[in-house]
């Protein structure tokens, strides 16, 4: 059995079949490093044990009257919960699965037309409980899809993307247009640097009703972050962390990696992205952005670290490669060839 435990780093659970492994462990070869659980966190790794072995017996189920099978064997687990947790935290009777196995997929508004029927709120691509990565690849949703599929179940939005481009925007920018027409929350963080942000798209998401905020210092700052914050009110919030910024190739087609995580898979990943945002959006290097006011100044800005970036571009130390050199020296295309 010793030749299935591989040298490296782990974060397993000793099991009782793992600690028959450690045991026959030639010690003299190989040195075994294990620590007992820290009783602050131990429900942690407790937790995602159960969880793997509940998830495999439930999947290996027969078959026939499987989600029957199913419920019984979790009820039978809350009940004995129930018996053995301290009162505070045993499993209320109304944590018990009803039956048939159900699960709620969302709680609509009525609308008045037509004849009463439910308006029905377009689902994200990945499902609201997972996470994922989109890396625009052929065949696949390009992250510009997918965050147009977020957006419309979101009861508010917070952005933070170091470049934000007009032909990008134009291709969120019904859906977020909307989303502010049902006056619900849209944030905006932004910056100046290398002169890529464009005003127009600014002054349209300023227009359809987001708040915007620009920092101007690229000196001492130089903000790369590009990610979505998609907060729900249901506790399924999500958010998307990655390479792309606001632009058009960014969103459909660019080499670009983005990961979506969910506030039930990673919560603690969703609320620090929270939580750093908003110590962002009361950072007074973010300054409100009002194009009547403003636009002066943001293109000046933006003029000046384009004139910066193409100084930086004519100091490049250009060195041709071998071939090229052999080719430049030539007479046809040497600095002494006659024009």
């Amino acid at each position: 059995m010793t030749t299935d435990l591989k040298l490296g780093l782990y974060e397993q659970l000793v099991t009782r079949e793992l600690e028959d492994v450690l045991r026959a462990v030639d010690q003299t070869r190989l040195a075994i490093d294990r620590a007992q659980l820290d009783p602050a966190d131990a429900h942690v790794a407790l937790a995602r044990h159960l969880h793997q072995v509940l998830e495999r017996v439930l999947k290996a189920l027969p078959e026939h009257e499987r989600l029957n099978q199913q419920l019984l064997l979790c009820n039978a687990i809350l009940d004995r919960l129930r018996e053995v947790a301290p009162p505070a935290a045993s499993p209320e009777p109304g944590e018990l699965v009803a039956s048939p196995p159900a699960e709620l997929r969302a709680v609509h508004q009525v609308a008045a037309l037509p004849a009463g029927t439910a308006t029905r709120v377009p689902r994200p691509i990945v499902p609201l409980s997972a996470s994922g990565l989109l890396v625009n690849a052929r065949g696949e949703p390009g992250v510009g899809h997918a965050l147009q599929q977020e957006i419309p179940s979101a009861d508010s939005i917070d952005v933070l993307c170091a470049f934000v481009r007009w032909n990008g925007l134009r291709l969120l920018d019904s859906a977020l247009h909307a989303h502010c027409e049902r006056g619900r929350p849209l944030r905006v963080l932004t910056t100046t640097y290398i002169g890529a942000t464009e005003r127009r798209a600014l002054d349209r998401l300023v227009s359809i009703g987001a708040q915007v905020r620009v920092s101007y210092d690229t000196r001492s700052t130089r903000l790369h972050a590009k990610a979505w914050l998609f907060n729900r009110e249901t506790g399924f919030s999500t958010a998307y962390v990655g390479s792309s910024n606001l632009s058009h190739s960014a969103l459909l087609d660019g080499l670009e990696w983005n990961v979506r995580l969910s506030q039930v898979a990673s919560p603690e990943l969703v609320e620090k992205f929270r939580a750093t945002f908003e110590s962002y959006w009361e950072d007074p290097e973010f300054e409100p952005y009002d194009p009547a006011r403003d636009a002066g100044r943001f293109d000046r800005a933006v003029a000046g670290e384009s004139a910066t970036q193409a100084l930086a571009f004519l100091s490049l130390d250009v060195v041709p490669y071998p071939h090229q050199r052999e080719i430049l020296e030539r007479p046809r295309f040497g600095l002494g060839a006659s024009l």
